[in-house]
């Protein structure tokens, strides 16, 4: 178990405690949405207020400087209870002295953020705002859409074909890889739940839940504040089941199938009609509660889970939310949150608060600015494309006092990375299974890989495990990180592979290439350049890495260079010789390795980069398809992509022949084709197309003089004649549209189909059979980038 004992001799880092208090200096003020309240409010009607302080705790420094987690943990929670005790206790006095007249109630300090919610009258709300100790006074509720992080157009669908065993999105990732070839489940670990709740006497959760005398049904309901955090809307018990679903009832939906659930359940709404609310204070408080329980702090969760948030346009105090947050990395807990799920459209809001928090590592792509602790999770479908709902970053803090960091552009890159968030099968609220699609679910999938990598070294910080895991995934999009899924979507596998065994150990560890890139200049020497990090705790001398270099099998070069001393922890980066890269089109494979002794771990001592060197080539596809309408003339198309130069002045070609008559011959002046891009071009004549029933051979070719691949020069296709065309209509909504041009076009005796792509984008191969392709969208296409791509390609 990772548990830190109440009797623990105080670190020394306490000493310098007082040292670790930022104040922020700026005025009081009532927040907007507030004033706003207030003026509706009736005589001596009370108001839930969150009152922060100025003084808050310089948990970055925390973060940054004391590395043993069990310090660490009693230093940031006793400075943080310390600096309540004291900050808060004259505000505190004068909000007591006006609960005796009744125009106060339900005073709650807190801790987790120097802040005190209360419940007040218009003039105490005004009076207290004039203390100087005090940072500003917010409305508690904030009108909010759809604070639960589930996907818009996504329907919850029962589970009911009987089709039991391991849920797909854990397979995906290789949980269950994991438990079976290395033997961790997360037992041991507790995973805090932020959430609607839990029903904890679901078969597959019951026997998972977090225990502790004091609370008998495994956490807090902070909504009703009461020992009972049942579930009553199904959200949090589906989060519960993708965190620790044992599959006690037949569906093993859960990444850490052994680890335990510490359930907070916060105040929200999410039923019809909008706008919703959701209490921040009621998360703050499941915050706190996850870090240090109040009546068995040293039982606390050791990895946390939430899947909720807040959008910019919904005006949360994004300034205390990265506070709690970093307090919460500063106490040692990793803290996984959703990214959200407003798609693409509007940068670099799209991102919602608190899952906007800087993380508690940074990534070495990542511009400059603080760090936070909040790891945020993007969402993939079953075929690792980007879940169109997932929000994109970046996100920026230019002008959130007192950090003002991350300008946009370029921001600061979000997610994280992603995990599978459409279509996943967890636990429903009264038995059994249910889909539902989210970002939300994609979070509790992160948090659970986070508890098997914490049962394998307990000792690991937030910022250890966030960098573990971020280079741990597939790697989806431009590299090394991306604001559509972060690094890309997590592997378990990998993960576990690249987690260091507690205590002392020799552990050097090939880290990362850095050159060549995947594309390389043909006949330009180039350095290879490895990253070399020594992951173990003791010092290690004269490492020697090596790189070799082959191409069709064959070696074309091997060197080695020395790192005389790479300090515990330390990083180096290793630059090899000179390559003399070979002429363009080629294919090399590169490993970079090390045997040094007496390292014990050499699941990380190699790298493998797979790089070509750029060439002349470019490729025919033809704009006629299988079918073309009779008696109907057609000017035909051909079109032409370049890979990696742009191509100049040359002649593409079109032949057509019926029954090896040829009945059609043109050719077009090619100006040019851009690199990594293509070009559309018509031939001057029209082809008189014969009559229904007619098939021809359609040829296309060019005669590129650089071109290094002749392969791919010429493009055949053969057609037919016909009184009626296939359609093809893309849509990304509800439901399949009936438009009126569909409708047009079947009274014509046409064909019109339709072909979802909100979760997935079609491949040429599929639109090619039609002789025309429409789209609309009422909601973001999976990948938007990637389907106009191929519409270029098809057209």
């Amino acid at each position: 178990m990772i548990r830190k004992g109440e009797n623990q001799m105080k670190p020394m880092y306490v000493l310098a405690a007082v040292l670790l208090f930022a104040g922020i200096v700026l005025a009081a003020p009532i927040e907007p949405l507030l004033l706003e309240r207030l003026a509706e409010a009736k005589d001596g009607e009370r108001v839930g207020v969150m009152i922060a302080l100025k003084r808050q705790l310089d948990a970055e420094r925390i973060i940054r400087t004391v590395k043993d987690k069990a310090q660490r943990w009693e230093l940031t929670v006793s400075s943080l209870k310390e600096m309540a005790l004291t900050e808060q206790a004259g505000l505190l006095a004068e909000l007591r002295g006006y609960e005796a007249l009744g125009r106060v109630a339900q005073i709650t300090p807190l801790w987790i953020v120097n802040a005190v919610y209360c419940e007040a009258s218009s003039d105490v709300i005004l009076k207290v705002a004039e203390r100087p100790e005090v940072w500003f006074v917010q409305w508690d509720l904030i009108p909010t859409e759809n604070a639960l992080g589930l996907a818009p157009a996504s329907a919850s669908r029962d589970v009911t074909d009987g089709s039991f065993g391991i849920s797909w999105n854990v397979r995906k990732v290789k949980a269950d890889s994991v438990w079976y070839v290395h033997g961790y489940t997360g037992d041991g670990v507790v995973i805090g739940n932020i959430d609607t709740g839990c029903d904890y006497n679901h078969t597959d959760l019951r026997n998972r839940m977090w225990t502790d005398p004091n609370y008998p049904y495994h956490g807090w309901n902070f909504e009703q504040n009461n020992n009972n955090p049942m579930d009553v809307h199904g959200h949090g018990t589906h989060t519960c089941g993708t965190n620790a679903g044992d599959g006690s009832a037949g569906e093993t939906t859960g990444m850490a199938p052994r680890a335990r659930i510490m359930t907070c359940r916060t105040k929200t709404s999410i039923s019809q009609p909008f706008p919703d609310t959701i209490a921040e204070n009621t998360v703050m408080n499941s915050m706190q509660f996850c870090v240090a329980p109040p009546l068995s702090p040293a039982n606390h969760a050791h990895v946390l889970s939430m899947s909720l948030g807040w959008l910019h346009s919904w005006n949360p105090r994004r300034a205390l939310w990265r506070q709690s947050v970093t307090n919460v990395a500063a106490a040692g807990l990793p803290y996984f949150i959703a990214n959200g799920n407003e798609g693409s459209s509007s940068p670099p809001d799209n991102v919602r608060t608190p899952g906007d928090c800087p993380g508690p590592w940074k990534h070495p792509a990542e511009p400059a600015g603080g760090l936070s602790g909040a790891i945020s999770i993007g969402a993939t479908d079953n075929a690792d494309n980007i879940a169109s709902f997932s929000s994109w970053g970046p996100v920026s803090w230019s002008g959130i006092a007192p950090y003002n960091d991350y300008p946009y552009p370029p921001g600061l890159y979000k997610p994280d990375f992603s995990a599978p968030g459409v279509d996943v099968p967890s636990c429903r609220l009264g038995g059994g299974y249910v889909q539902m699609s989210g970002t939300s679910m994609a979070t509790p999938c992160a948090a659970g890989i986070a508890a098997l990598i914490l049962e394998k070294n307990p000792t690991l910080l937030p910022e250890d495990v966030s960098e573990i895991m971020q280079n741990s995934v597939l790697p989806l999009g431009s590299q090394p990180k991306n604001n559509t899924f972060g690094t890309g979507r997590i592997d378990a596998m990998r993960c576990i592979e690249n987690t260091p065994l507690p205590g002392p150990r020799h552990d050097v560890a090939l880290d990362k290439v850095l050159a060549p890139a995947d594309k390389i200049d043909p006949l330009v020497p180039l350095a290879p350049v490895c990253i070399v990090r020594n992951r173990g705790t003791y010092p290690e001398a004269n490492v020697v890495v090596h790189c070799k270099v082959e191409s069709l099998g064959t070696q074309v070069y091997n060197r080695s260079v020395t790192i005389t001393l790479l300090d515990s922890a330390g990083v180096d980066t290793v630059t090899f010789p000179n390559w003399n890269v070979g002429p363009g089109s080629q294919t090399y494979d590169l490993t970079f390795w090390h045997a040094h002794m007496p390292d014990t771990n050499r699941r990380n001592d190699t790298l493998t980069k797979r790089t070509v060197t750029r060439g002349h080539d470019v490729a025919t596809s033809s704009g006629i398809g299988a079918r073309v309408r009779a008696l109907n003339p057609v000017r035909p198309r051909v079109n032409l992509r370049s890979t990696d130069y742009t191509e100049r002045n040359f002649k593409a070609f079109c032949r057509i022949d019926s029954g090896g008559t040829v009945l059609y011959r043109d050719s077009v002046y090619v100006d040019s084709v851009p690199e990594q891009g293509s070009r559309m071009f018509e031939f001057p004549r029209d082809w008189n197309v014969g009559p229904a029933g007619a098939a021809y051979t359609v040829r296309m070719w060019h005669n590129c003089g650089p071109d290094q691949n002749r392969t791919n020069d010429t493009a055949q296709v053969t057609t037919t004649a016909t009184d009626q065309i296939r359609v093809l209509w893309l849509y990304s909504d509800y439901g399949a549209p009936d438009t009126t041009l569909g409708v047009r076009l079947r009274a014509l005796g046409d064909s019109v189909e339709y072909m979802d792509v909100q979760y997935s984008t079609p491949s040429l191969a599929q639109l090619l059979p039609y002789d025309a392709v429409g789209a609309h969208s009422n909601y973001p296409f999976a990948d938007p980038t990637a389907l106009g791509n191929v519409l270029a390609d098809y057209v």
